[in-house]
């Protein structure tokens, strides 16, 4: 006689863990939107991985020609941004795991963001009216425009917003990255 053997359930009917597409669906981000991010996204890495491989075939992988032709390639998430809007840039960045938000981890005396009453702590939110997800966001924008004329800076504090303004150049804090549900 053989032993019945009952199947682990818990292990049979495993949850799976939610995909990069299910949390884009679950923030109302439309499929055919979802599946034309991944078909950009797709392309980028595609581009690379063509290269790689015509570098590795005519063995020219570790010459300068290929770095530099990989540094003309765009890199995986380039153009989502512009292509589908702040909103949806962010919602993929924060479903992907990837930070969103600048955090300002310091503020040195003197400077722009001293003035403007920027703390440790605050998230900068938006530049000049333009929207903030990293910190070369930040760094770019601050070099834009006129040196020196005043520009809107909104920063969440303590899960409250606030308005204020600075000249426009270097603001004189020191920076990381977080990640942050959108709104």
């Amino acid at each position: 006689m053989t032993p019945h053997l009952e199947q682990d359930e818990s292990f049979s009917n495993s949850i799976k863990p939610p995909t990069l597409q299910d949390k884009l669906l679950n923030s109302n981000i439309p499929l055919d939107t979802i599946q034309r991010i991944e078909q950009q996204i797709g392309q980028n890495r595609l581009a690379r991985l063509q290269l790689r491989d015509q570098a590795i075939r005519e063995d020219w992988i570790d010459s300068p020609e290929y770095f530099e032709k990989e540094q003309q390639l765009p890199g995986a998430t380039d153009g989502i941004r512009e292509q589908f809007g702040d909103r949806i840039f962010d919602q993929y960045l924060y479903a992907s795991g990837r930070p969103n938000r600048v955090l300002v981890r310091e503020v040195y005396s003197g400077t722009a963001a001293n003035d403007a009453g920027i703390e440790p702590g605050d998230i900068i939110l938006s530049y000049a009216s333009q929207s903030i997800f990293s910190m070369g966001d930040l760094q770019q924008a601050t070099t834009e425009g006129n040196s020196g004329e005043s520009v809107l800076i909104e920063v969440l504090r303590d899960d409250l917003p606030f308005s204020t303004s600075a000249p426009r150049g270097p603001l004189g804090i020191s920076m990381t990255i977080k990640r942050i549900e959108p709104e």
